[in-house]
């Protein structure tokens, strides 16, 4: 939004002389770490020799602030040089740069006339949060403890808000750079805001897993309301932490036969650790409690079996084949619970099947999908059966969709799914493999053709005006070929029609073959006014939407003669419009004699009118009438008077 302008002359002198400007090193922007010292030296040169150059520096860092940077003002021949040295401090951390700006003059002068050049360079600094240090993760129980140094060595900086506790499951040892402030797109997410304390509990997590963070330092004026000038520090270092695996871990969750009464699961997980379990303090008889939900996120589990042994080195049965389960409808959910001497001791986080789903459209199926697993998916292998009755691979995806083209519509595909996946423990073996249900789909035609682009043509537009042969009262409906591209299959195409705005659509004809796209809608006599749409239809009987509508109007006809001989000679004995009149519903015709007196009056649009005088009964006389006729026109709108009537005479001879 413009708030101002100012217009000001400007006058530019051009001088002819051998002089040449001096010259400012090449600056590279820098960024520098809140308390540490940036010493840098800034030089300039002259092409021409013998001239003297004076280097300054004006901007920001030289001119306020407690501790304000330095640069003497220096005058040489040929070279000159200074060092630009700002001992930067927790208060001049800001969300924006500083600038300075170099100048380089040199002592040119022609005759007694001083012809100066100058050289100007702006440097950029940035003056970033120093990183919090140190950072330290304890795993105990289901917990993790952070803890990093205190005190902070900004903490004292009158705008310093506190820290922020970042967390994401794996390592990203990044190189810290310091103009990259913050964590964006580093893969970690905020779990602890506004934190003054130097110390943090992550509470409630899950076994198998390996949590990493980092801490961030934050800054900005304002009040906490209405912050601005925000900024954050440079990362700290990272820290990771695994707890304790005191507890199995499922492994596998896989779908090993496919049925309705007779499928069957096979499960996996590890066992307790022994040195993170301290079988002394926990002794047998040890004990694993398999628990079985329907679904991917099932409302309750069912216990279904049970190991116990009495020693821990021989524990070591960690599978379970699950049967005479409906593997082909449901997808199954698992958790295993483990006990020390009939003392919980925890249990493991639930873990599912891969179930697949199939969607059918034209000449492709859509295979989707989920599952809902402990550990992370990061691969998906997808096998088809081929006619030999084998799966084969025939794609990769790492997401939980795949679309497989170029089918034949009609034809059965069967397929499933085999994911790749880990713990982000590292201490856990991987890829863990497991597979989904097998699924069958059918492609089918379920995508509608394009529609067609209509046009309809009457002869309102080429003879608006004069009267009509009786062949001519019809409306051409036609559009032009469709392409193969979205219209391979038509079969028809289905032409739609009302007369007016006010009705709604009605079906009025079909055509069976596909080149034909034009309609001829006949019998228009009373009105060709109307509107239309066409929709297509290929062979599986999509229909495609509706075309654009197109409408168009009647264009009325309607002239009065100028005289009549009412003699009974059976020769122009009636008065009536000339014929065929077109699209009037009904006029007010009115005629009067030269004294204004009205001597006739009909509605009726065909007029026959003998002569009489309506109110005598009598023939008026020979002689000149007048009259006015309101025409009442058949229009898509419905019936609309004419906003031009009818004015004119007539003549009347026996």
């Amino acid at each position: 939004m413009l708030i101002g302008s100012m217009i000001r002359d400007m006058q530019i002198i051009v001088l002819d002389n051998q002089n040449d400007p001096p010259e400012i090193q090449d600056l590279n922007d820098t960024c520098i770490v809140a308390g540490s010292t940036l010493n840098i030296n800034v030089s300039a040169t002259d092409p021409n020799t013998g001239q003297y150059i004076t280097l300054q520096g004006q901007g920001g860092p030289l001119e306020y602030g407690s501790n304000p940077a330095s640069f003497a003002l220096t005058s040489s021949q040929g070279l000159v040089s200074s060092n630009f040295i700002w001992n930067t401090g927790c208060n001049d951390i800001r969300r924006h740069f500083y600038s300075v700006i170099f100048k380089a003059e040199d002592d040119f002068s022609f005759g007694f006339t001083e012809q100066h050049l100058v050289d100007l360079k702006t440097w950029r600094i940035w003056v970033v949060a120093p990183p919090p240090k140190n950072l330290i993760a304890t795993p105990y129980m289901n917990n993790i403890k952070l803890e990093w140094d205190s005190l902070y060595d900004c903490a004292s900086a009158s705008h310093f808000k506190g820290f922020s506790l970042w967390r994401k499951e794996g390592s990203n040892a990044f190189n810290i750079d310091s103009c990259e402030t913050g964590l964006s797109g580093k893969g970690y997410y905020k779990i602890a805001d506004k934190l003054s304390t130097y110390f943090y509990n992550d509470l409630n997590l899950n076994r198998g897993k390996s949590y990493c963070y980092r801490v961030l330092a934050h800054f900005h004026l304002g009040s906490d309301q209405f912050p601005y000038n925000e900024t954050e520090s440079l990362p700290s270092n990272e820290a990771c932490a695994e707890l304790m695996q005191d507890i199995p871990l499922i492994t596998k969750a896989s779908v090993l036969e496919t049925s309705s009464s007779f499928g069957k699961m096979n499960l996996s997980w590890t066992k307790p650790i022994a040195d993170d379990l301290d079988t002394i303090q926990n002794s047998g008889p040890y004990n694993y409690e398999i628990y079985r939900g329907t679904g991917l996120s099932p409302n309750s589990f069912s216990l279904i079996h049970s190991i116990t042994d009495m020693n821990y080195y021989s524990f070591n049965d960690t599978s379970y084949l699950d049967s005479n389960l409906n593997t082909i409808d449901n997808a199954y959910t698992y958790y295993i619970r483990f006990n020390s001497n009939s003392i919980l001791i925890g249990d493991a986080p639930t873990s599912s099947s891969i179930f697949l789903g199939i969607g059918e459209t034209d000449n492709t199926l859509n295979l989707s999908w989920d599952e809902n697993t402990a550990w992370i998916n990061s691969e998906y292998h997808i096998y088809r059966k081929n006619s030999m009755g084998i799966f084969d691979s025939i794609g990769v995806s790492n997401n939980k969709s795949y679309s497989d083209t170029g089918l034949a519509n009609g034809d059965e595909y069967c397929y499933k799914i085999k994911s790749s996946g880990a713990y982000s423990d590292t201490n856990i073996y991987k890829p863990l493999i497991n597979w989904s249900q097998e699924d069958c789909g059918t492609p089918i035609d379920t995508i509608p053709p394009c529609p067609p682009e209509i046009s309809v043509y009457n002869y309102c537009e080429d003879i608006p005006d004069d009267i009509w042969q009786s062949h001519y009262y019809y409306n051409l409906v036609s559009w032009p070929a469709m392409s193969e591209a979205c219209a391979d299959d038509i079969v028809q195409y289905n032409i739609y029609y009302k007369a007016n705005q006010f009705l709604n659509y009605g079906f009025i004809s079909s055509l069976s073959d596909k080149n034909d796209t034009s309609f001829i809608h006949n019998g228009l006599i009373e009105s060709v006014a109307g509107c239309y749409y066409v929709t297509a239809i290929d062979s599986y009987y999509n229909e495609s939407p509706m075309s654009n509508e197109v409408c168009v109007d009647n264009c009325p006809v309607y002239v009065l003669p100028n005289i009549f001989t009412p003699n009974g000679d059976k020769a122009n004995d009636i008065f009536t419009p000339f014929m065929p009149f077109r699209f009037i519903d009904h006029i007010e015709l009115k005629v009067y004699n030269r004294w204004g007196n009205q001597v006739f009056e009909t509605k009726d649009a065909e007029i026959n009118w003998d002569g009489y005088n309506l109110s005598s009964g009598k023939k008026v006389q020979s002689g000149v009438y007048f009259y006015t006729c309101d025409l009442f026109e058949k229009r898509l709108s419905g019936v609309v008077k004419s906003k031009t009537p009818l004015k004119g005479w007539i003549e009347i001879i026996y």
